[in-house]
């Protein structure tokens, strides 16, 4: 069936592209080129695309398995003070090293938001240090 599309998509690009007015040889070996070419586009794209989906469950899995430990420089009581935005606003810029676009996308938030989330994540926590002293 796929070989069938794909020489089918070939002829209406033939066709839809006036691509046989290029044709300056044999027919015949115009066309089993094109398809073959077409064919091993197709393979490579698939093969492409398996890899990728491979990589991809790969990675859920080794996410799943590993949870992001948060390094104790900071105490627990001053780790709490902190919301849930601001201590993954902090985790995934501090931590992860992600860029700013990257975690602001992650979170479902602008950057501008991610900034204000650090700023006011950085000011809890160099409260909390000053107070556990």
């Amino acid at each position: 069936m796929e070989a069938e599309d794909t020489v089918q998509g070939f002829f209406v690009d033939l066709w839809e592209r006036q691509l046989y007015t290029n044709i300056n040889s044999s027919l015949k070996a115009y066309l089993t080129t094109a398809i073959r070419n077409r064919c091993l586009k197709k393979v490579e794209s698939e093969t492409r695309t398996q890899k990728k989906l491979v990589d991809y469950k790969y990675t859920l899995t080794e996410i799943e398995e590993e949870e992001t430990p948060v390094p104790e420089i900071y105490p627990e009581k001053v780790l709490a003070d902190l919301s849930i935005q601001r201590m993954q606003a902090f985790t995934l810029v501090h931590y992860e090293h992600k860029k700013y676009k990257d975690a602001a996308l992650e979170m479902g938030i602008s950057i501008n938001s991610l900034k204000t989330h650090l700023k006011l994540a950085i000011k809890t926590l160099k409260e909390g240090l000053k107070s556990a002293k």
